[in-house]
């Protein structure tokens, strides 16, 4: 196999994915990207999910993935989504054992409790028939037409994105962390309030006045949050962990709906399992190499 072939569809098991997801610039977009590693009876390979994709697979699940890609980048070969990718979960492969570890590194996930100070969300709109993002979106408007195809559609219509950069205080004083797209659709689809896509001062109102989160940061990104419980900040805030992702995972959520266990129960296979109602949130470990040059358009 080489790069840059077209693989109709090709069926594995999740073993690895990584934390924490990263925003890459492409022709004026900013696209989040999440990196895991699955493997079929051939053997392993990793595979870069992209926007929708993102946060779709699980740890330990089985999918068949359609119209991938292959790609080399700095001599490693790995296979990507594209626009045209479904993803679908099946039943387990017959005569695959246990999950074995990957012998991969990725940076720690902290866990704390804080409260939003600053917030800046940036809110982005793109096409649903031409994938085209677009500018000068007013979404008080009923209608818009698309800057690329021409096309006259319900404002509803477009996929809204957000990243939100924000400035959080703690205990141990101010971190500035971004929020990426994925888990803030996740944060607002478990809170019913995904209305807040429509206006980013709305959720950046949102986030000020919320009170105290309990967050999971890797590398300054947030891989989780759910809203803390109502009590006092010191007892908000009394749980801390910061522990190593090839280790023993063991965050501590919040909110008393929420488990955190690890993906698989192998002390080196780390993993986090958060669950608020629509929440399920899998990190396994995993190191991502991104290009700008790699989503396929």
């Amino acid at each position: 196999m080489s790069a840059r072939q077209h693989i109709g569809e090709v069926t594995g098991r999740i073993v690895h994915l990584r934390a924490g997801t990263d925003n890459v610039e492409f022709q004026g977009r900013q696209l989040e990207t999440q990196s895991v590693i699955f493997e079929d009876a051939s053997g392993k390979i990793r595979l870069q999910l992209w926007e929708s994709q993102v946060g779709v697979v699980l740890f330990g699940k089985t999918y068949k993935f359609s119209n991938l890609s292959t790609r080399e980048f700095q001599g490693e070969l790995f296979v990507t989504t594209t626009r045209q990718s479904t993803i679908e979960e099946v039943g387990p492969l017959s005569g695959m054992g246990a999950i074995v570890p990957c012998d991969v590194r990725e940076d720690p996930v902290i866990s704390l409790c804080a409260e939003i100070i600053r917030a800046e969300v940036i809110v982005s709109r793109t096409c649903g028939n031409c994938k085209c993002s677009q500018t000068d979106f007013d979404s008080r408007k009923k209608f818009h037409r698309c800057m690329k195809c021409n096309m006259l559609q319900k404002s509803g219509m477009y996929t809204a994105s957000a990243i939100a950069n924000v400035t959080v205080l703690g205990d141990s004083g101010e971190l500035n962390v971004c929020i990426n797209n994925s888990v803030l659709h996740r944060y607002l689809r478990n809170g019913d309030i995904t209305h807040l896509l429509q206006d980013a001062q709305d959720m950046e109102e949102h986030l000020l006045e919320c009170g105290f989160l309990k967050l999971h940061i890797q590398n300054n990104n947030v891989v989780a949050m759910v809203k803390a419980p109502e009590q006092t900040a010191s007892e908000a805030c009394s749980s801390k962990s910061s522990v190593s992702a090839t280790g023993d995972l063991e965050l501590l959520c919040a909110a008393d709906e929420v488990e955190s266990v690890c993906a698989g129960g192998a002390a080196d296979e780390a993993g986090l399992a958060c669950r608020t109602g629509e929440l399920e949130i899998v990190a396994g470990a995993a190191e991502a190499v991104c290009s700008t040059g790699e989503f396929e358009m």
